[in-house]
């Protein structure tokens, strides 16, 4: 188990019982593996104090991918501390992001010291930070949305710093040039 699994605890052993109630033993065990299985494989806080997801089979962070990865988390988030503080730390990472290069769609990790610069050869600006730089609209709409729900889930707003207004600044400009 990894240094996040408790935080899952109680939400597995709910649904867990409800399943085995339903006598479905098997769904009870593919939830149990499945559920916290971003958390404690693809996880990682940074010592920046955000929280960087791998997305996939590259060490890479792709914006919409890790979005989704967690969004299902937002509800455990309003009773849970420590998992809204990971989300509130994958948001930070985002409003890093964004505004470095709103054409980006995947980002690699700042502290990996051997990144995987597979795309600089791509024909377009990429940056040593890059992964990919594939500009694509929902890699600004599901951290946005990822961002609203939590709010919406746990009221912190804190989240809504200078950092996340340069994100939106970015990203808003990036729309208006791209909508033709």
């Amino acid at each position: 188990m990894n240094q996040f699994s408790h935080i899952l605890r109680d939400q597995i052993d709910t649904v867990c019982k409800k399943l085995y109630e339903m006598g479905r033993d098997d769904l009870a065990l593919l939830f149990t593996k499945c559920y916290p299985n971003t958390l404690e494989t693809t996880t990682k806080l940074l010592d920046d104090g955000s929280a960087f997801v791998i997305t996939g089979d590259i060490h890479a962070m792709w914006l919409r991918d890790s979005a989704a990865q967690v969004h299902h988390y937002l509800p455990v988030a309003a009773k849970n501390e420590e998992l809204a503080d990971i989300i509130e730390k994958m948001i930070k990472r985002y409003s890093i992001y964004v505004p470095k290069d709103p054409y980006a769609n995947a980002f690699l990790d700042p502290e990996d010291p051997n990144p995987n610069h597979c795309w600089m050869s791509d024909n377009t600006q990429m940056r040593e930070e890059l992964h990919e730089r594939k500009y694509e609209i929902d890699s600004h709409c599901y951290p946005i949305r990822l961002a609203y729900e939590y709010w919406k889930t746990t009221g912190d707003t804190s989240i809504f710093d200078e950092h996340w207004l340069a994100s939106i600044e970015a990203t808003l400009k990036t729309f208006v040039e791209q909508q033709r």
